[in-house]
């Protein structure tokens, strides 16, 4: 007879983000297969089920439910005529539509769990209030018995500043109440939710993510040539959506300002990978800054942990909406230092001077110091790839990150048992 507790996931992402890289790593871990029944269920999309393929070799059957996003309205007004556009808007927060699809998906997922005997919830959620399909998983969980609930808030608190604000107030109170431990990637991630919600601290644990490394396909060698950098150009690079919040233009400016400084022989390539809405933003400012000889802009890698690895040091210089980046990790396991912007969880992942180099945010003339340094200092950067390679096998490798949750679903199966 199998005695195993039902373990079950839910998540609600529109594709599969950095925020899925967690429950990947526990679905595909056997570990977690060999102590539980699991079950995981998600709101349906494509994009979602075609990252959920790659991602998760493990056969678990995912169930989506007609579960509905908070912003379903807002998404269709955005190509409306801009009268449309605005009344669809004003409409969707007259009359609190965010409200009623909550109550809807609270339906929807009790009915869909109430006779499923669920030992334990795991919600994983992309920040607070993230997800409104999230917060209603936690309260349907309240009314079908499900006592043991994790939310994973894996972004920063946000607080809600619409006029109707106020009406938040009691549902977070009972998503607080619905929910027996809140985790999150970060300390200072904790800080915020724990502020944002006034939890107390024993219901609030912080758990660092950890990654399992995708195998290359090409050699360094092959890489840089393929990407056309010559012998002994060093090459700078940043792995992100092209978004305002991941820095790119801090990095151009700290670009330009190298220029000024650096002989031209040691000027370095700078390869931006990804793809985003600000894209052509960014290649107007790097005509702007006539920095066309020594930026290159990549598109989206097959594989881009080939692209790091052909890569001197990774750079992540984010200025908002940024809290346990797994790039960093990434860029870490391959043995590469990384500078960031010392912003929420990033000083908790690189030590200073040590695995890497921190940067206020939005700081060009910091970043573009702290740039030179490296190019006329060459030689470190071996030594520091090789204490940050050691410093992700030891904290922040999936095995790892997983047997924490696990000591935290035991616990929690414990104390309700207690």
């Amino acid at each position: 007879m199998n005695t195993r507790p039902h373990l079950h996931y839910h998540t609600d992402c529109d594709f599969f983000a950095g925020c899925e890289n967690m429950i990947a790593n526990m679905l595909n871990d056997e570990r977690i297969h060999r102590n539980f029944g699991v079950s995981f269920s998600y709101r349906k999309s494509e994009r979602y089920e075609a990252g959920l393929k790659n991602r998760v070799s493990t056969g678990v059957n995912g169930e989506s439910y007609p579960i509905l996003a908070g912003n379903v309205l807002n998404q269709l007004a955005v190509n409306m005529p801009g009268p449309v556009h605005i009344a669809i808007r004003g409409l969707n927060y007259l009359l609190l539509l965010r409200y009623w699809i909550l109550a809807w998906n609270v339906l929807v997922l009790y009915r869909a769990w109430r006779h499923r005997g669920i030992d334990l919830l795991h919600i994983n959620n992309g920040g607070y209030p993230g997800a409104i399909s999230c917060q209603s998983a936690a309260i349907a969980a309240s009314l079908a018995g499900i006592s043991r609930v994790v939310m994973v808030v894996n972004n920063i608190a946000t607080p809600n500043k619409y006029w109707f604000a106020w009406l938040d107030s009691p549902l977070n109170r009972l998503v607080a109440r619905s929910v027996a431990v809140f985790v999150t990637g970060s300390r200072f991630a904790g800080q915020a939710l724990q502020a944002a919600l006034h939890l107390c601290p024993e219901k609030l644990v912080c758990l660092h993510n950890g990654i399992k490394p995708r195998a290359t396909t090409e050699t360094r060698a092959e890489t840089r040539n393929r990407l056309g950098l010559t012998e002994g150009t060093m090459a700078f690079g940043i792995v992100a959506l092209l978004e305002r919040r991941k820095g790119h233009r801090v990095l151009l400016d700290a670009m330009a300002i190298l220029r000024q400084s650096v002989d031209a022989e040691k000027m370095p390539v700078l390869l931006i990978e990804g793809e985003g809405p600000e894209r052509c933003n960014l290649e107007r400012a790097v005509e702007e800054l006539a920095l066309e000889p020594w930026v290159r802009f990549m598109g989206t890698e097959r594989n881009v942990f080939d692209f790091m690895q052909a890569l001197d040091v990774m750079v992540l210089p984010s200025i908002a909406n940024e809290d346990f980046p797994n790039v960093v990790l990434e860029a870490m396991s391959l043995g590469k230092p990384v500078i960031a912007s010392r912003i929420a969880g990033t000083s908790e992942q690189i030590e200073d001077g040590t695995t890497g180099w921190l940067v206020e945010p939005a700081d060009s003339s910091a970043l573009a110091l702290k740039m030179a340094t490296i190019i006329e200092n060459d030689g470190q950067i071996g030594a520091m790839g090789a204490q940050a390679r050691a410093q992700f096998e030891v904290k922040f490798t999936a095995d790892v990150a997983v047997s924490r949750y696990l000591d935290l679903y035991q616990a929690l199966l414990n104390r309700s048992e207690n």
